[in-house]
């Protein structure tokens, strides 16, 4: 009799090939770093399951049969898997107020796209229409003003972006601007000057050679610059009293004054 044969029975092993493009990941089971156009092999036994991980920041697209489990007899040869690799990429924008016209934006990253320039219209939410790369710095600022008005940008930076962007606050106001103007010949005091617009008064001392009304106004705005009171003696007119304030200081409405004459008449007769 013959007692010594033995039989030795072992699981059937097959290679898994990942291919990467676009990005970075990890191999699972065997948890091998690829690189972009990398590959990494390993062995798996019929019963074995596998997938293909991402890496943050990327999106990772599987083909062939990732996660599947294998069963015997369902694989008979080698197997390749290729693992697609995109970098997420995430909105950059914000809030606008007090926007009266339309502001135009730039947005520069060293990711893509790396500048691009949007004009926006409304108040409320905004953001740009392309999106940026993940892991990118990122700065928005202000390229043209929107007439008659000044806008500024808060939280305007950003470093690593690895989400959407919403905090950044871009706030627009209406720009304001004095009236005034040159005075010549004023010696006594008492001048008083008034404008329609914002319904002021300034009082002009006597030897001045400027003046302004106190509060600015917005720019658009329409006035008529007057003598409310003259001063002691002295009689004063404006010229160039009304106009429209346009993106600038009003400083033509001017003042000219002169003493006031006076006729003396004397009555004499004789003996007297």
């Amino acid at each position: 009799n013959v007692s010594s044969v033995q039989v030795n029975c072992v699981a059937n092993t097959y290679t898994v090939t990942a291919a990467v493009s676009g990005g970075n990941g990890t191999i699972t089971p065997a948890s091998q770093s690829v690189n972009h156009g990398g590959t990494a092999s390993f062995t798996v036994t019929p019963s074995t399951g596998y997938h293909v991980a991402s890496v943050t920041g990327d999106t990772c697209t599987v083909t062939q049969g990732a996660g599947s489990t294998w069963t015997s007899g369902a694989i008979t040869q080698a197997c390749a898997v290729t693992a697609t690799f995109a970098i997420n990429t995430y909105s950059v924008g914000g809030t606008l107020g007090g926007l009266a016209g339309s502001v135009k934006l730039k947005l520069d990253s060293n990711g893509s796209p790396n500048s691009q320039q949007q004009s926006f219209t409304a108040n409320g939410a905004f953001a740009f229409a392309s999106t940026v790369s993940h892991g990118a710095d990122w700065t928005i600022s202000v390229v043209t003003q929107p007439a008659g008005q000044t806008c500024t940008v808060t939280n305007g930076s950003g470093t690593n972006l690895s989400a959407d962007v919403t905090s950044v606050q871009v706030s627009c106001t209406t720009n304001t601007y004095t009236i005034g103007g040159s005075v010549s010949g004023l010696t006594s005091n008492g001048l008083v000057l008034a404008v329609t617009a914002g319904s002021q008064t300034v009082g002009v001392p006597a030897g001045a050679t400027t003046y302004a009304f106190p509060t600015a106004v917005p720019t658009g705005s329409s006035y008529t610059v007057s003598v409310q009171a003259q001063p002691t003696g002295q009689t004063c007119s404006v010229a160039n009293p009304s106009g429209t304030v346009a993106n600038a200081d009003v400083t033509n409405a001017n003042i000219s004054c002169s003493t006031t004459a006076y006729t003396v008449t004397a009555a004499v007769s004789v003996g007297n």
